[in-house]
């Protein structure tokens, strides 16, 4: 992530930038975030996510308004977390923190469903239109 930012020169460009992991792709994200300065991007989601290796989001050095979780009805993935240990608090638990965004797909991987509110949950982080973002617990940024 520091080399992206460094590829955008001196030019006072900042580009949004929105890390997204999908199931163990989201241990990988809570792994590199959790270290050092973390990742320093602006917004993080995690999608069908059996933990991040970490049990809030504070650990993750991201605000937590910027923080988002998906656990569609049918993936058993995120319910998984206490069972496999070693895994952290799921992200869409209450006590992880951070914004969990509704759903209307089912399954481990219809988060990404043409024309589902699951995909446009996430394209409306990527974007920063944070107001439009369908949640079920949370407080996005104003």
């Amino acid at each position: 992530m520091d080399g992206l930012r460094q590829t955008q020169g001196d030019a006072g460009v900042h580009s949004h930038i929105t890390v997204i992991g999908h199931s163990y792709g989201t241990r990988l994200i809570g792994e590199a975030a959790s270290h050092g300065d973390g990742l320093k991007v602006d917004d993080m989601i995690a999608v069908g996510s059996p933990g991040m290796g970490v049990d809030n989001v504070r650990h993750l050095h991201v605000d937590q308004r910027h923080f988002w979780s998906e656990s569609a009805p049918g993936d058993q993935v995120p319910y998984a977390a206490p069972v496999l240990g070693g895994h952290g608090v799921a992200p869409g638990d209450g006590r992880f923190g951070g914004n969990v965004m509704t759903t209307d797909t089912r399954g481990h991987s219809g988060y990404w469903d043409i024309g589902s509110d699951s995909l446009a949950n996430q394209a409306l982080v990527v974007t920063g239109r944070y107001g439009d973002v369908g949640l079920q617990a949370g407080s996005p940024p104003s």
